[in-house]
């Protein structure tokens, strides 16, 4: 993995870096100042992240639909550190790649990806996104058009769809994923992770059926992971109903 970080982050300019930094400040005293009531300097937050994507006006369509999504999820997102550092971070891979800054663009879209799936995943479950009412319906469908939307980059060339086929079948499970766990009498953190971990799985597979590699390897090799991660999860659970 950090082998990884460093081809991402290989000549990366300060100015990137910066525009992220910036970004994650803002938005922290933009939630605060919600807490005390006060929306303007969480408005000055979304006009910095808005000017700073379409400047320079380079390609903005591709990824547009990966910024609206970022600027959702910072708006749900509660206040704290690590929100706030996950939020530097989509700025940072988002602005890189959009740019053509960072050099392992797919990777970096990747992580991209992963970090935006988390984000939902642990919304979907916090309370953030109602499961009452029209919400018990809304969400799954939700989280569902999050992957379709994200996915149909997968994998990264330059912006390029990968078509909708795929995409379409990953959300349509990922949407049934999420209306079962909501089922399960589990802690939402537990939710969120298994909910994270098959976006993760399903995303991988879409991808190399893109790449007409998937293989009964291939998917015994992605699958064994999450079905470990997720039984120790159900494991560490305190059943109750």
């Amino acid at each position: 993995m950090e082998a990884k970080l460093k081809s991402i982050i290989k000549r990366t300019p300060w100015s990137l870096l910066l525009k992220a930094v910036f970004l994650a400040a803002l938005w922290s005293v933009g939630k605060a100042s919600l807490v005390l009531g006060s929306p303007w300097a969480f408005g000055l937050f979304l006009l910095a992240a808005v000017y700073f994507y379409f400047r320079p006006l380079f390609r903005p369509g591709p990824l547009l639909p990966g910024f609206l999504l970022s600027l959702i999820l910072s708006a749900l997102f509660p206040p704290g550190f690590f929100p706030a550092a996950g939020v530097g971070a989509v700025f940072f891979l988002l602005f890189g790649i959009k740019d053509l800054v960072l050099v392992n663009r797919p990777r970096a879209y990747e992580i991209l990806v992963y970090i935006l799936f988390f984000g939902y995943a642990a919304t979907a479950f916090y309370g953030t996104l109602n499961w009452t009412g029209p919400g018990f319906v809304l969400a799954p469908l939700w989280i569902a058009l999050v992957f379709m939307l994200l996915t149909r980059l997968l994998p990264w060339e330059e912006g390029k769809s990968s078509g909708y086929i795929i995409p379409l079948l990953g959300g349509f499970l990922s949407g049934e994923a999420a209306l079962v766990l909501f089922f399960l009498p589990l802690d939402f953190v537990y939710q969120a992770a298994i909910l994270f971990l098959f976006l993760v799985l399903l995303a991988n597979l879409g991808e190399e059926m893109h790449k007409r590699t998937l293989s009964p390897r291939r998917v015994l090799v992605g699958f064994l992971p999450f079905a470990l991660l997720a039984g120790l999860i159900l494991v560490l659970n305190s059943w109750t109903i």
